[in-house]
């Protein structure tokens, strides 16, 4: 029996005990209500029951230490659980062909989580007209319909048909907490053809046949904290890593790739608001760039670049060390000596991890994941400490704060 189980049975029997008692003493309709309640535990109960016991497949693992990003589906009935693994592995395969992530798909554990939903499909209500009556903004050929799924998702958020809204996220957050506690970032799927997806404190995308470009395009929204470089309209504007007010070439906050072929200080357009705010790309220039304005390109370098950094600001690459004691003793013999290792380090594709070991701050070794210091011999001096440092040395990365605050360090003492 398991521990969330045992507490189900807790629960409902505070519940019955509390029932029982307005039974006793509460007023007529009172006690029907509790009657009423009484009747339907069994089927609460087994509800529960099912969400504690929904299957987490593992699609990658890298460590304790890597960022968990799990995906969930909605609008997937248990005979469409296969239909979503399917989908879970063909987004973040996509996602992790997509420069710059195909170089740091270490630094990730993938998950994806099966949630059964009664409906299949997305709920599409519409929005009001002035006679009362409801349509899709966008005259989409989708009807009008409410689904019962899980976390309730919808299209048609704010009026836009292709933004998508969640209406369980309270659902959401419970089978985070109970499957996936360790959860860093998480996105729910669709299973819906209709184009749409939304980026914020989770990722929602649908199954359309747009829809690994737009997953990845959404992932860039919760996970870099990226603007779209499209108009969105007056409320969406404010100071991001690709959106700015400055327009100075010598202090925008991307000056430093000004140089690239591409990179620029474009204005919004669309409104007297949109033209105060600046992007760094336009894709109607006919550039490479950006895939936060237009599906198919490429991440430009400055979103590039403030992927990179954010994944460097939430992981540390260095897992696990031996040996794991902090401090240190030669061994006795006149010819012993200390053997270092990273035992989990996550490392960039490429050759773009610098790892440095230096024996009381001097450089000792470069590269490498093992490291000997053999006893000094007499007359040289006894070391104090061996260190070892682990750096990402990207060309995606120009800002000069990215050497002082993204390089992880272990440190021994030798006593």
């Amino acid at each position: 029996m398991t521990r969330a189980y045992i507490q189900l049975q807790e629960d409902r029997a505070s519940a019955v005990d509390a029932c029982t008692a307005l039974l006793l003493f509460a007023s007529p309709m009172k006690r029907l209500l509790s009657i009423l309640f009484l009747s339907c535990l069994p089927l609460l109960a087994a509800h529960a029951v099912s969400a504690d016991s929904m299957r987490v497949d593992t699609l990658a693992y890298h460590g304790r230490h890597a960022i968990d990003f799990v995906l969930l589906g909605d609008g997937y009935t248990r005979a469409d659980q296969a239909q979503f693994l399917r989908d879970a592995r063909r987004c973040f395969g996509y996602l992790f062909h997509t420069s710059p992530f195909d170089r740091y798909r270490s630094y990730f554990n993938l998950y994806a989580i099966a949630v059964v939903s009664r409906e299949r499909g997305i709920s599409h209500p519409g929005v009001r007209l002035p006679d009362g009556t409801r349509a899709c903004p966008e005259h989409s050929p989708l009807p009008l319909q409410q689904r019962d799924t899980y976390f309730r998702l919808s299209l048609d958020l704010d009026g836009i048909h292709r933004l998508m809204g969640c209406g369980n996220y309270r659902g959401l957050r419970r089978i985070l907490h109970r499957c996936a506690p360790r959860c860093h970032l998480a996105g729910i799927l669709s299973n819906t053809d209709e184009y749409g997806g939304m980026g914020g404190d989770i990722l929602l995308a649908t199954r359309n046949r747009q829809s690994r470009e737009v997953f990845v395009h959404e992932f860039a929204h919760m996970f870099g904290n990226l603007a779209d470089e499209y108009f969105a309209g007056d409320d969406f504007f404010d100071e991001l890593p690709n959106m700015t007010h400055d327009s100075q070439p010598t202090t925008v906050r991307w000056r430093r790739w000004l140089d690239e072929p591409g990179v620029g200080i474009y204005p919004y357009q669309g409104t007297p608001e949109a033209a105060r705010w600046y992007k760094p790309t336009e894709a109607t220039q006919g550039g490479a760039y950006c895939k936060m304005q237009v599906l198919g390109r490429a991440f430009c370098p400055v979103c590039r670049e403030a992927l990179v950094e954010r994944l460097h600001e939430l992981c540390n690459p260095i897992g696990a060390v031996t040996p794991a004691d902090s401090v240190l003793a030669f061994p006795p013999g006149r010819h012993s000596s200390l053997r270092f290792r990273l035992a989990e380090l996550l490392e960039a594709r490429g050759g773009h991890t610098l790892i440095v070991w230096r024996v009381d701050g001097r450089v000792a070794q470069v590269g490498g994941k093992r490291f000997r210091l053999r006893r000094p011999r007499a007359g040289e001096p006894a070391p104090h400490t061996v260190s070892v440092s682990v750096s990402d040395e990207s060309e995606f990365v120009r800002s000069p704060e990215h050497a002082l605050r993204h390089v992880y360090k272990h440190t021994w003492q030798i006593v």
